[in-house]
């Protein structure tokens, strides 16, 4: 039999447990829900032609820019990038709609204040859209220059640093609206 301080710590214990395990039910409920309502969004006509291509173009339109300020002379055509050099196309999956979607998700489901949710997507999606940016830049110098390494720096390279970037930007937010904090004591 365990001593009376020993029970009363134990019964403190138990809602906090029961709360937290509502906490990850709900947290893991809403994710996935945000996420599921996007892929089922994204079978309607109208996201495959009309938000899907555009932001797409958007994307490429948005690169354009940034490449020729590095001094390649590009054009855009559709969601293509084309220069001198050669071209290289952004296609579904390319245009960072579904590390945003996933990112929101998160920020939805943590405990956070409404307005501490919407400072977290108004930071989080442009800062992930600018990452997007100079990914589709160093694609096509790389794709006009090393076309050999372009498959490496795509798949093996990008899309890890895109994964942890997106999972670190969620982490640094949800840091800054958690108790945590709060309950670090004063240096």
């Amino acid at each position: 039999m365990k001593p009376p301080s020993a029970q009363r710590e134990a019964a403190r214990e138990a809602p906090t447990v029961a709360a937290s395990r509502r906490r990850g039910a709900w947290f893991i409920a809403v994710f996935l829900g945000v996420i599921g309502a996007f892929y089922v969004f994204s079978q309607f006509g109208v996201f495959q032609s009309v938000i899907a291509p555009g932001s797409m173009r958007l994307s490429a339109l948005s690169a354009a820019p940034f490449i020729r300020l590095l001094g390649d002379p590009v054009d855009v055509n559709g969601t293509m990038l084309v220069s001198p050099r050669g071209r290289v196309e952004v296609q579904y999956g390319c245009d960072a709609l579904e590390p945003i979607v996933y990112f929101i998700a998160a920020v939805l489901a943590f405990p956070a204040t409404w307005r501490g949710r919407l400072f977290g997507i108004a930071v989080g999606v442009p800062a992930l859209f600018a990452l997007n940016i100079v990914r589709i830049a160093s694609l096509y110098f790389i794709a006009t220059r090393r076309a050999d390494w372009f498959d490496v720096a795509h798949r093996d390279l990008w899309q890890p640093i895109f994964i942890a970037a997106t999972l670190a930007l969620w982490m640094a937010w949800a840091m800054l609206h958690s108790g945590a904090r709060a309950a670090r004591p004063a240096p």
